[in-house]
């Protein structure tokens, strides 16, 4: 518990500087891919992340490859703001900054973030419908819906959404089911 709070209190002032920055500079999509594009590379390069991630190695040593790789790639207010990271010992955090900044971005746009884990794919059009149905309950002006397909729920789907998770799934209801009948 006492780890989340630490993280969340490193991620929150440094998502919100990033956004506040982007706001101003009007780059949150440029900004927001740049971060995504950095993130991708740092997981899937795993001697990468560990190179960022280890004190031992100088921080001017860090930001000076990572200014190397990605100056021509990514923006510069993108690579200082990299560059505050490491230099500040949060670099570890980057996913969770890139992903805290994009929930603020959708924010300010008034768009939801939804994760939505379904049995199976949904049509269009049910994804249309259940998006609309998700507008109005919510009240904002958009969702951005992301799937993900979970053969094990059966039937029917979760949606995440904040803090809520609304379970309409026959996985769902059988534990459900499964736990009234050992009450």
């Amino acid at each position: 518990m006492i780890l989340l709070l630490t993280n969340s209190k490193i991620i929150y002032p440094y998502s919100e500087a990033l956004f506040s920055i982007a706001k101003d500079q009007e780059k949150f999509e440029v900004i927001k891919n740049d971060m995504e594009l950095f993130v991708t590379f740092t997981k899937n390069l795993n001697g990468f992340k560990k190179f960022l991630e280890t004190p031992l190695i100088n921080k001017n040593k860090k930001i000076k490859v990572v200014k190397d790789v990605f100056s021509k790639i990514l923006n510069s207010t993108t690579l200082n703001f990299i560059s505050i990271l490491i230099n500040k010992n949060r670099i570890m955090f980057v996913s969770n900054i890139s992903e805290k900044y994009n929930q603020l971005v959708l924010k300010d746009k008034s768009v939801k973030l939804v994760k939505i884990a379904c049995a199976r794919q949904l049509s269009e059009k049910q994804a249309q419908a259940l998006s609309e149905v998700l507008k109005h309950k919510f009240k904002c002006l958009s969702v951005k819906l992301i799937f993900n397909i979970e053969p094990e729920l059966i039937a029917g789907f979760k949606i995440f959404i904040e803090s809520q998770v609304i379970d309409v799934s026959l996985q769902g209801e059988l534990k459900e089911f499964e736990w009234y009948l050992t009450k």
